[in-house]
């Protein structure tokens, strides 16, 4: 489904593109990767696996370079950081013609705001990212029925709890109407970690058995999981406190809403577990734009696909719905979070806003220094934009 502004320009639009910005390097200590923004991360990774080294990119090998905008959550951001914290330098061009480097020490705000502020300051043409090792990783993946969620949301609250101390530790969630899947992921090659061992007593059926894969590999074998190319989709997302009563509220929600779709219409239920420390992670390196909270938390997706136009309204309306309800509630037992991933936000969300006041001030401050005629705000159709929250 088109998203003028966001995924595609309209049919009266000028569209910009930057497909062909695809340039790849590494240094020759094998530290810093230079990418084009017109990448995708699966030829990036492809790109660095000969050399043993890979970025903190994507999760998904058909997504653009381009999250990194929006924060970038990657599989073991736990240990490492969201993508945009791994930045060492943006090459941007600003709305008169001017090309100009942001680094921790040169223009070092819009270094900053470019980590979550989107398109509100220029157009990114390439990045530097640091590299870490990429040596054979931990994951295996299963099914649990959908009777077993109570014990599951325990299990998810326990891992956050103690399990994602261990940060070379991650998991990945989708909850469908044939079953809940969860992905283990460990940054070693160890079979089934004690990290996840709140999980290991829950009756489940084998998805991927334990297995051991480079990022490059794992990228592909979970694309399988997420191989279906609907004609529409839409995400929407919302932040809480990990609390096993909010989640089991909205999972009950959710099941009661899915019963009520259309033909050829799904609704899947994601809950990304948070760290207290991913915060901190982004404040080693210049800081993010994000306001993210220092504590235990859930990014909860309601990612939606469908096959009809005439169901729009309904699809959509349906995932609002679904948060709506699970935002009162959490509000009612004081576990609401404001924080919105731009990543998986939909258009109408005010994502720059939930950064906070301070950051979203930020925002403003920096677009205006750097974008003077306030070209990207006048211009762009859409997105997440300053002047339309």
């Amino acid at each position: 489904m088109a998203n003028p502004g966001f995924s595609s320009a309209g049919p009266d639009a000028v569209l910009i593109s930057l497909s062909n910005l695809t340039k790849l390097s590494l240094s020759a200590d094998k530290s810093i990767a230079t990418i084009g923004v017109g990448n995708r991360w699966g030829t990036v990774y492809n790109y660095l696996q000969p050399y043993n080294v890979t970025v903190v990119g994507g999760r998904i090998g058909t997504v653009g370079s381009a999250l990194v905008l929006g924060g970038g959550l990657n599989y073991f951001s736990g240990a490492f950081g969201l993508s945009a914290d791994t930045v060492e330098r943006f090459q941007v061009v600003l709305s008169d013609g001017s090309i100009v480097t942001a680094t921790r020490t040169k223009n070092a705000d819009l270094f900053q705001a470019l980590k979550g502020g989107s398109a509100n300051f220029g157009i990114v043409t390439e990045f530097d990212l640091r590299t870490r090792y990429s040596g054979p990783l931990y994951y295996e993946a299963v099914l649990y029925p959908r009777d077993q969620y109570p014990a599951l949301m325990k299990a998810l609250v326990e891992y956050q709890r103690n399990g994602s101390l261990d940060t070379k530790a991650s998991l990945v969630t989708s909850f469908r109407a044939e079953g809940n899947l969860v992905i283990f992921l460990y940054l070693d090659p160890v079979i089934r970690p004690s990290a996840f061992d709140p999980f290991y007593s829950l009756p489940s059926i084998p998805f991927f058995p334990p297995g051991f894969a480079t990022i490059t590999e794992l990228v592909a074998a979970v694309a399988i999981g997420f191989s279906s190319e609907p004609e529409r989709d839409a995400t929407r997302v919302t932040s809480f406190e990990s609390d096993e009563t909010v989640l089991n509220y909205s999972y009950g929600i959710w099941q009661q809403v899915i019963a009520t779709l259309p033909a050829n219409a799904s609704l899947e239920w994601v809950p990304q577990p948070i760290g207290a420390g991913l915060k901190a992670k982004g404040d080693l390196y210049g800081g993010n734009i994000l306001g993210l909270p220092a504590k235990n938390h859930i990014w909860l997706d309601i990612v939606a696909k469908w096959k009809n136009p005439a169901d729009d309204a309904f699809v959509l309306n349906a995932t609002k719905f679904i948060l709506d309800k699970t935002d009162a509630f959490a509000k009612s037992k004081n576990k609401y979070l404001p924080y919105l991933f731009m990543n998986d936000a939909y258009a109408d969300q005010k994502v720059l806003r939930s950064y906070g006041t301070a950051n979203f001030n930020k925002i403003v401050q920096v677009s205006k220094k750097y974008d003077p005629s306030q070209t990207f705000q006048k211009l762009q159709g859409n997105g997440y934009l300053w002047t339309r929250e």
